[in-house]
């Protein structure tokens, strides 16, 4: 008779046996699927690596945005409020030149400050989804004369150059033209030296027109090129004083793609650098 506990080791070895002969054909499955397994699992830990961190950077920014803002309407309105007062307080002692003087300052940092206002509104906008616009036959050389009417305070003290052709138009909606062009020629005035020369030219190529805006500033490095289109990018060439919100490009970038153009900077180092930005023709 054969112990009861040999008999029971002989039948859990046997049937071990047959477990590991029935399932041997599917082990390099089993294998394969676990591998699979794994990797999916690693390739889901990567992306949530990668998420966080870009929600950690776009936090960072938001809240470098924040501070930039404030710092920018800060000082313009406190520049109206310091220009303002001064007149007020010595009115009496002031010559009739100096009171224009500081009243014409104090107009000119108001109009800043709108600009800002209206910038961040129409970021505002652009983030919340596509903005409905209304394209129609644009006069180039008109809607030019409106953008630099619209900011001849902020363009005083540089020479502007046009160079349009007549009777060139585009198919496009005019508020949004005029602000990617607004965005583009104070940018080039914020970063290029007093009295220097800021050109904007358009022509025809094939079905799209091109505008340009070039300036004598400090350009902007290669590297760099790609970025300054980014939300809240702050380029490191130029005037730190002269930095703004970092959502004037974007702005114009997201107008010019609703319209189904492109825009982008040729710049080198110390040699300026010129945005140019395509709408299409206007047909008929």
């Amino acid at each position: 008779m054969t112990e009861p506990s040999t008999l029971v080791g002989a039948l859990t070895l046997a049937l071990w046996f047959g477990v590991v002969v029935g399932a041997a054909p599917y082990l390099p499955r089993y294998r394969r699927r676990q591998r699979e397994l794994l990797d999916q699992w690693a390739r889901a830990s990567e992306r949530e690596h990668i998420v966080a961190a870009r929600l950690a950077q776009t936090d960072h920014q938001k809240g470098e945005f924040l501070a930039l803002v404030s710092h920018e309407l800060r000082t313009p309105l406190t520049a109206v409020k310091g220009f303002v007062d001064t007149v007020l307080l010595h009115w009496e002692r002031l010559a009739d030149d100096r009171r224009r003087e500081l009243l014409t300052r104090a107009s000119s940092n108001a109009d800043e400050l709108g600009r800002l206002v209206r910038q961040l509104m129409e970021f505002g906008r652009t983030e919340s989804g596509p903005i409905e616009i209304a394209p129609d036959t644009l006069d180039v050389a008109a809607a030019v004369d409106v953008a630099l009417c619209g900011i001849a305070p902020v363009t005083a003290q540089h020479r502007m150059a046009v160079d349009v052709p007549d009777a060139l138009a585009v198919d496009a909606d005019a508020d949004a033209f005029n602000h990617v062009l607004v965005n583009l020629l104070t940018n080039a005035v914020k970063f290029s030296p007093t009295g220097s020369t800021v050109s904007i030219s358009a022509r025809r190529d094939d079905s799209e027109v091109v505008v340009s805006v070039a300036d004598e500033g400090p350009g902007i490095a290669p590297e760099e090129q790609e970025r300054i289109f980014d939300r809240f990018y702050q380029s490191r060439n130029g005037n730190h004083h002269a930095r703004g919100t970092g959502i004037g490009l974007t702005i114009a970038q997201r107008f010019t793609a609703q319209h189904g153009g492109r825009i982008w900077v040729e710049s080198e180092p110390s040699h300026g650098a010129t945005f140019s930005f395509t709408m299409p023709v206007a047909m008929g």
